[in-house]
């Protein structure tokens, strides 16, 4: 839910050691670990073509700025796999090295999954990959990559605003409108609570047309959002929703609940378990589930709110030694 910025952070013309690269209009994710790395952040966008062809002006695009600022260390958002290729490309010829932050998607999305030879031949050529649990450093380590696991950043939503009832108890469900965030439940979980008000993020174009039809009274869909609005949206909600059916997969919404002191309702993974187990209620993505879970939330809502702002404290603690870590690391990379 953040607008697409412009292809960089910094634009002095002073090479840099380490340059962050991401092929999206913008990742928080990445925003966060190339600043606290100290990185170059360049997002490198080539607007909304559908077909693989979006990738090649990308590719010129990436190739272009690397060789223009000659980084000593490529760290680079993993998936597609292809900017991984072009790091790895501008590597070999310059004798720098290169990091993969590999996202979840770049394990197990099926979108990618038929890739997963060229993900593992990469993996095995990075200087490190960086992944969200263990179970995928497990893997990393597995092909012959070398893994660290950074789980969640701390970051700073922006003061914005947004137009919540404020007389009802308000639920946003985080969505991308992807195959594995379970919508159809959500909504039925809104028809059994007709007391509580829901918001739905997202573009709501991506998600099936008589799903939103059949939407329930008490259900807002609040299409894509300026980064100020969606901060407003879950700073004012009184609980916010990230669910998966996929596991292995860190929940961004989750990251985002803590940011905004929010409790959260997130599926009842074990990596998710692990990561949010303060303020937070884990559900199966049924109806039933969820509802229980909003009804108990309820029930026990200072417990629950004093919690999230205990796991963001603790979420600090873990970053800073995180933090101090790969920044020891950085200059061992850099080298070569």
């Amino acid at each position: 839910s953040f607008p697409r910025e412009s292809t960089m952070a910094r634009r002095d013309t002073v090479p840099q050691r380490s340059l962050f690269l991401s092929w999206v209009g913008h990742s928080t994710r990445s925003a966060s670990l190339g600043g606290a790395l100290g990185a170059e952040l360049h997002f490198v966008d080539a607007g909304r073509r559908l077909s693989v062809l979006k990738y090649i002006p990308r590719a010129w695009k990436s190739w272009r700025l690397l060789t223009a600022r000659r980084p000593a260390l490529v760290l680079c958002m993993n998936p597609p796999y292809f900017v991984a290729l072009v790091a790895w490309a501008y590597c070999r010829r310059y004798r720098a090295r290169m990091v993969l932050d590999s996202h979840t998607a770049a394990f197990d999305q099926p979108r990618w999954i038929w890739m997963l030879p060229l993900h593992r031949w990469l993996a095995r050529r990075a200087a490190l990959s960086i992944v969200t649990n263990e179970g995928l450093a497990a893997r990393v380590r597995d092909w012959g990559g070398e893994a660290v696991i950074v789980s969640d950043i701390p970051y700073t939503l922006p003061a914005g605003d947004y137009p919540l009832p404020a007389d009802s108890f308000t639920v946003v469900f985080i969505s991308t409108f992807a195959f594995d965030e379970p919508l159809g439940e959500v909504m039925a979980a809104a028809r059994a609570l007709p007391e509580l008000r829901f918001f739905v993020t997202g573009n709501s174009a991506k998600a099936d047309p008589a799903l939103v039809a059949a939407k329930p009274a008490n259900l807002e869909f609040t299409g894509f959002l300026s980064r100020e609005a969606y901060a407003g949206l879950l700073r004012g909600a009184s609980a916010i929703m990230a669910l998966t059916s996929r596991d292995f997969t860190m929940q961004r919404g989750g990251s985002e609940a803590i940011t905004a002191g929010r409790p959260l309702i997130t599926s009842d993974w074990p990596v998710l378990k692990q990561i949010f187990h303060k303020g937070a209620l884990h559900v199966d993505n049924r109806a039933d589930s969820i509802v229980a879970a909003l009804r108990a939330l309820q029930a026990d809502y200072p417990r629950y709110l004093r919690e999230i702002r205990e796991m963001a404290d603790e979420r600090e603690t873990t970053w800073r030694q995180t933090h101090a870590d790969l920044r020891q690391r950085l200059p061992e990379l850099q080298a070569g």
